[in-house]
Formats: C-alpha cells, sequence, structure tokens
C-alpha cells in the first residue's frame, strides 16, 4: 500500500498534525497530491480551522475559509 491509498482514518490525523504547523500554501499542496487526498482534505473542515497566511498564499484565503465552516483563526504574514 502506497500514501495516496491510505485510509481516511489514517489519513485525517496525519493531515491533522501537519496543520498544526503549516502554512496554508502548504495545506494547500494536500489536496494536490492525488484525488483522494484531495478529497479527504478538502471534507475535513478542521484542516481549515487554523490558518498562517502570508503574501505567497493571500489569494488561498477566500477557499480555505469556504472550505473551514467553522470558526477560523487566521494569522496573517504580510507586507503592506
Amino acid at each position: 500500500m502506497n500514501a495516496a491509498n491510505l485510509p481516511q482514518n489514517v489519513l485525517v490525523p496525519i493531515f491533522m498534525e501537519v496543520s498544526r504547523n503549516a502554512r496554508l500554501w502548504e495545506l494547500e499542496g494536500l489536496t494536490q497530491v492525488c484525488r483522494h487526498w484531495r478529497s479527504i482534505s478538502t471534507d475535513t473542515p478542521a484542516l481549515w480551522t487554523n490558518l498562517a497566511v502570508d503574501d505567497f498564499a493571500i489569494g488561498l484565503l477566500p477557499t480555505a475559509l469556504a472550505r473551514s465552516g467553522l470558526p477560523v483563526r487566521v494569522d496573517l504574514d504580510v507586507k503592506i
């Protein structure tokens, strides 16, 4: 079995651990590995509730907020 085929009950805890220290663009990367990972990551609202956003990912913020469906904490690190 390869990582792309791991079941949801295995991947979600891994994704949640990754999300604790990840920038938004890194979380978005989980959605681009394969269809299976995209489905799990986009269907896990809790994954999108603690967002670290920098200049590189500011355009991803509306999508991430829509995925969360829950109260969200957003840390902005942008240059004005």
